[in-house]
């Protein structure tokens, strides 16, 4: 019989090891014997970061499980399941809480499926992670928001910033909130506040601005999903904002931005003013357009972009078509192109206008999300005119399928470069949102034939030198 070693190890060495561990793995020791039953709890006591999440600690079948349970409740046992497991969670976390924290905490994280009933509880544990001077707060109620349901908005917990004084808001450098209310908050104590993210957030719209203000500090700010926000103005000549991003604020309506540390902006939503006060260092802009005239709209926010942002080297756009007689004239300063192109009216000859309006274009991605360009192998008829890229480097497509239409794409930007190094070719389309950036679609199954049928015809083109890659 083998000895156990590891269990003549003094509690404090364990505890230390355990600590070390994800909370989900921790807690699996506890059925090893009688004394590692509670051993995975003080090691709790150890780690710099209190996670208190659902999905962590349960796995996503449990999130999902509830999910179907609250929504298609089979019987009345279904129907109090969700609040049997509520107050389960509830225990749990009092079990956690209660533990000897005597070290200073920097990341507190709560994620499960509360509403305003659980106030009282939630508040207890967000003061103990206050008290022991976290810097980083996450806290997500979003299950039923990202199931497609929402609930009403009397139902949402407040977040309680009352519990916070001078001394210990000014301690918070990052704050996420997902599907509670924010507001009114009129306090200056989040001097220290650098990032700030609300998703699914009730906003009181004269408080936030109020707010914002009062963050000299604040470089990151995302806001997903946010009801009753109206208007936003991101100004001040002190603001040290240098990333922003607003995804699908439907009710917004105006947008006026002053932030002269301002480098990278993301919009997703439908068209909006947005008015450029100023932005010397915007660098880096995202743009992704819901509207029923896309071509107008995407040409306003364009010109905008051309006519106010001097310093735009990288654009990312995800568009459909766009007429090229509405295309700026030029993007005096753009180095990185990216259009990510969801459905097709046209040709892929639609967006050539856009890279000579970017004479000094170095690196150009077209990632496009169709299944094939089989309604246009029109192809050569509709090739532009001769034009030499003359600073293009790089070229990456992906969601490629290998038609004609796209191949005869492919070979006009080669012959149309001077100086290309290296072309890659993706079968799988790469896909992006601002939370995760760029992740790959499922795989293509005939991604091999696809990838020899590129090479066979490409390779032949290419300038010495030139290195073609295959995703």
């Amino acid at each position: 019989m083998l000895k156990d070693s590891i269990s003549e190890l003094p509690d404090e060495i364990l505890s230390f090891t355990l600590s070390l561990l994800p909370m989900r793995e921790a807690a699996r020791t506890s059925i090893l014997s009688h004394r590692w039953t509670y051993l995975w709890k003080t090691s709790l006591a150890l780690s710099s970061s209190l996670n208190l999440d659902v999905v962590t600690w349960r796995g996503s079948e449990y999130s999902n499980n509830m999910f179907w349970i609250d929504e298609y409740p089979q019987n009345r046992e279904d129907s109090n399941l969700l609040s049997i497991e509520r107050f389960k969670f509830v225990r749990w976390v009092n079990q956690i809480v209660q533990l000897d924290y005597s070290h200073v905490i920097e990341s507190f994280k709560l994620r499960y499926y509360f509403k305003k009933e659980f106030a009282f509880h939630i508040d207890q544990w967000i003061n103990m992670a206050i008290s022991k001077k976290v810097c980083n707060f996450d806290i997500d109620f979003s299950h039923f928001h990202s199931r497609g349901t929402c609930c009403l908005h009397e139902e949402l917990y407040t977040f309680p910033y009352r519990l916070f004084t001078q001394e210990t808001g000014s301690l918070v450098k990052s704050l996420c909130l997902n599907s509670c209310i924010f507001g009114p908050v009129d306090l200056n104590y989040f001097s220290s506040l650098v990032d700030l993210r609300l998703e699914q957030v009730l906003i009181n719209q004269d408080n936030f601005v109020s707010f914002l203000s009062n963050c000299p500090n604040l470089e990151k700010l995302c806001l997903v999903k946010c009801w009753r926000l109206l208007r936003l103005e991101i100004s001040g000549r002190s603001l040290k904002l240098k990333y922003l991003a607003i995804v699908n604020c439907y009710s917004l309506k105006e947008i006026i931005i002053d932030a002269r540390n301002l480098t990278r902006l993301e919009y997703w939503g439908p068209l909006v003013n947005i008015s450029f006060l100023s932005v010397p260092q915007l660098s880096d802009v995202f743009v992704r357009l819901e509207s029923k005239n896309l071509a107008t709209a995407l040409t306003y926010v364009l010109r905008n972009l051309s006519n106010h942002v001097a310093k735009l080297e990288s654009l990312m756009l995800s568009m459909s078509y766009i007429k090229e007689s509405l295309i700026p004239k030029q993007f005096a300063n753009l180095k990185k192109l990216v259009l990510m192109i969801t459905t097709l009216k046209g040709t892929l000859w639609d967006f050539i206008s856009l890279l000579h309006a970017s004479p000094y274009l170095h690196r150009l991605e077209l990632h496009w999300l169709l299944t094939s360009f089989t309604k246009c192998e029109e192809g050569l008829t509709l090739t532009p005119f001769d034009s030499s890229h003359l600073y293009l480097k790089k070229i990456v497509l992906t969601g490629f399928t290998g038609s004609t239409h796209e191949i005869e794409f492919a070979t006009y930007l080669v012959k149309s470069t001077t100086v290309l190094k290296k072309m890659t070719i993706g079968c799988r389309a790469k896909c992006y949102n601002p939370k995760d950036g760029f992740f790959r679609a499922a795989e293509v199954a005939e991604k091999k034939n696809m990838e020899e049928q590129a090479s066979k015809q490409l390779t032949d083109i290419l300038p010495p030198g030139v290195k073609l890659r295959f995703l």
